[in-house]
């Protein structure tokens, strides 16, 4: 929000640009999580992980999989059968 008015600033002369870059300092306020700034779900995927590492703990490894290994695991039981 901040950079918006100074990049118009420069970019409103007309001048193409191919890289633009904003730089971050003087950061003290502890509330900022720099991880954040940069993947704002990184908070949210990383309860999700504690989650399923809990799981996986109380009730095994396969307590907790991914669509994509349960499609993985059926097509090489087609595979397997053919």
């Amino acid at each position: 929000r901040e950079t918006r008015p100074l990049l118009k600033k420069e970019t409103g002369r007309g001048q193409a640009y191919r890289l633009i870059g904003v730089g971050l300092s003087q950061l003290s306020d502890e509330a900022w999580n720099v991880k954040a700034l940069v993947d704002p779900s990184i908070e949210k995927r990383a309860n999700a992980e504690r989650a399923s590492d809990q799981a996986r703990s109380k009730f095994g490894d396969i307590a907790v999989v991914t669509g994509r290994t349960i499609r993985m695991q059926q097509d090489k039981v087609k595979t397997d059968k053919s």
